[in-house]
């Protein structure tokens, strides 16, 4: 007999992800619940690329009703908006989804908008893609609130290096239009200069002058317009950490401006200057040009680093891309430890935790577009995550129709304490993509794990929560339900109540909220926790 049947179960806390009460049906046809707008549009906006179909729902629709919940939320409760947006550009990670929701706040009439707009943007091209999406949805007529956030942001984003890295031809909004259409009021002689100089830009006018303030960018443009026959003179006296290159060229610019092509002498020229993301994207190409093992060294260090994984701000699932990318053994130790980083914010729990991993056919939809990951790898990240941050705490059990129980302790008969540590979380990945991927039988296959682990503290659930089976009946229960949602799609397949919890995303920042529940506190929300 478990120890909550042992003892009077304590007054479970309400969840903030919250039910109306209307039974519907998921896309698979199986029961589900409707959702209060605020929760909708919390699950959705943490697992929304914006524009991209999804499995069940196509990018039209899902963008659609991703703006009717923020103009409904912003008219309700523009507060919680304004709470929700910040933390879903800085903790959960999105770009897309935070500048649309500030976008439709400001359609909406939400007040402080001015303030709004600047919380959703960390990089230097957002500005114009803010000022590109509300130009094509409501044309040119801007409120002030837009202006002046816009304003606000290019003067705390646009430096010397927006003309070199976010400043193309190709763009429909460019950094000018921005300038030109919201008038910001440069914060120094420098950046008034450089606000003209995107102006000029954009209007194919002439480029610097000899005595201009912009030397960084000066200094650009003469390396770009060095000849070809002094650029290999360059290459021959480059040295590993002193590449010779401009203050504002990256390793992209290095790609077109040699004269013969990437090799080891120019990788190992460069990889000083790459960032976090580069060198996961490069892997392969380190390995095809035979960079020295000291090269090596070097890049594996960085991306093992706590410091470089925190600020390079990847989703978990990217260093899974990385590591199918190369396969080579090389890479491994350092991309094992750079995932477990990724996941720091997944909590230490007490007790013991069940862990029910979806492998079913939805979740075999791409993450993205651009994406080669499917959502269940994405799942078993977090999974193995929450095993390897509780050792010997934890039992992952994956389903669709039925249970995949561990071979190792795996119970025969009767209610029994088992451990299934994951060590590895890639290599958990790799097993669990060799599982059927059939239908969704959720409560069928949790009811099935549950009666056979005994003292478990807290089921997770990580699924799209499209079941395709009758269920949903919880009562036997005697801990606290969490339903972690990667797909963001409309129905919920359990009705939140106290003790059953719903949350998503495709980072682990929401896995904070988890203690605080079980601490007793009511209506908890994850940027309430980071508070």
């Amino acid at each position: 007999m478990s120890k909550f049947a042992k003892a009077a179960v304590p007054r479970q806390p309400i969840g903030p992800v919250t039910g109306v009460g209307t039974p519907t049906v998921t896309h698979q046809g199986g029961p589900g619940y409707v959702l209060s707008n605020k929760s909708e549009l919390y699950k959705l906006a943490v697992s929304n690329l914006v524009g991209e179909d999804t499995f069940y729902e196509a990018a039209a629709e899902r963008d659609s009703r991703f703006v009717k919940l923020v103009h409904e939320v912003t008219k309700a409760d523009p507060t919680w908006v304004r709470g929700f947006i910040p933390w879903l550009r800085d903790d959960a990670n999105m770009r897309s989804a935070p500048v649309v929701m500030a976008m439709e706040y400001i359609a909406a009439g939400g007040p402080n908008g001015h303030a709004v707009v600047p919380s959703a943007m960390r990089r230097a091209d957002e500005p114009a893609e803010a000022l590109g999406y509300w130009l094509t949805k409501y044309g040119k007529k801007m409120p002030a609130a837009l202006k002046r956030g816009l304003a606000r942001s290019v003067v705390d984003l646009y430096n010397q290096s927006t003309p070199v890295r976010y400043d193309s031809s190709r763009a429909a909004v460019r950094p000018g239009d921005v300038i030109e259409l919201v008038h910001p009021r440069p914060k120094s002689a420098v950046q008034g200069e450089l606000f003209k100089h995107l102006i000029d830009r954009r209007h194919n006018r002439a480029h610097l002058t000899s005595d201009s303030r912009l030397v960084d960018l000066a200094e650009f443009y003469g390396w770009e317009e060095m000849p070809k026959e002094e650029r290999a003179h360059w290459m021959a006296h480059a040295r590993a950490g002193n590449t010779l290159l401009p203050r504002l060229a990256n390793w992209e610019h290095l790609g077109s401006w040699l004269p013969n092509g990437w090799n080891a002498a120019a990788w190992e020229s460069v990889i000083p200057q790459m960032g976090y993301m580069a060198l996961l994207r490069n892997l392969r190409n380190f390995d095809a040009a035979g960079i020295s093992g000291e090269a090596r060294l070097r890049v594996a260090a960085r991306l093992q680093d706590p410091l470089e994984v925190m600020k390079s701000r990847q989703f978990p699932m990217r260093f899974l891309s990385a590591w199918k990318a190369v396969q080579s053994m090389r890479w491994g130790p350092a991309l094992e430890d750079a995932v477990t980083l990724s996941c720091s914010n997944i909590p230490e729990f007490k007790g013991q935790t069940l862990v029910m991993l979806d492998v079913s056919g939805s979740m075999a939809d791409r993450m993205s577009a651009k994406s080669d990951l499917q959502r269940y790898e994405a799942a078993a990240v977090f999974a193995g995550a929450i095993s390897n941050r509780n050792p010997n705490r934890t039992v992952v059990v994956p389903y669709d129709t039925r249970c995949y129980y561990p071979q190792q302790g795996s119970p025969s008969a009767g209610r029994r304490h088992v451990h299934a540590p994951v060590r590895s979380i890639l290599r958990f990945v790799e097993t669990i993509r060799r599982m059927s991927h059939g239908g969704t039988n959720t409560w069928g296959c949790m009811a099935d794990a549950y009666s056979r682990f005994d003292q478990i503290s807290r089921v997770i659930i990580i699924t799209d929560e499209q079941v395709g089976f009758a269920g949903g009946h919880t009562a036997h229960l005697k801990c606290p339900l969490y339903v972690w949602n990667l797909g963001g799609y409309k129905p919920s397949s359990i009705e939140p109540a106290p003790g059953k919890y719903v949350f998503g995303g495709l980072t682990d920042a929401s896995f904070r909220v988890i203690p605080q529940l079980e601490a007793g506190r009511d209506g908890v929300w994850p940027w309430e926790v980071a508070k």
